[in-house]
């Protein structure tokens, strides 16, 4: 018994796969959200010394994580860095 398979050219790039690429692109602004902020490493100061980060575990109201989650969200936002930025104005460096 003698089979032969033909495999013909790899296809082109699907058009729903470059309509996939541009909604990221776009970062949900269609949806009324705010843009994403990309942050380059080279935006950051270059003497700065990357800092040892440490978990830190908070339990918090079902309600007011959920607030939270959609007030970030909606401003395109990650919960943490709301967080660390709540936690810095509270406990600044010391002098």
């Amino acid at each position: 018994m003698n089979k032969k398979v033909a495999f013909g050219p790899k296809p082109a790039k699907a058009p729903e796969t470059a309509a996939a690429e541009a909604w990221v692109e776009q970062g949900g602004q269609k949806e009324g959200r705010a843009p994403l902020k990309v942050v380059s490493e080279a935006a950051e100061a270059p003497e700065a010394k990357p800092r040892k980060m440490v978990r830190f575990t908070l339990d918090v109201d079902a309600e007011l994580h959920s607030r939270m989650k959609v007030a970030c969200a909606m401003k395109g936002e990650k919960m943490s860095d709301v967080l660390r930025a709540v936690l810095a104005k509270e406990f600044p460096p010391a002098a």
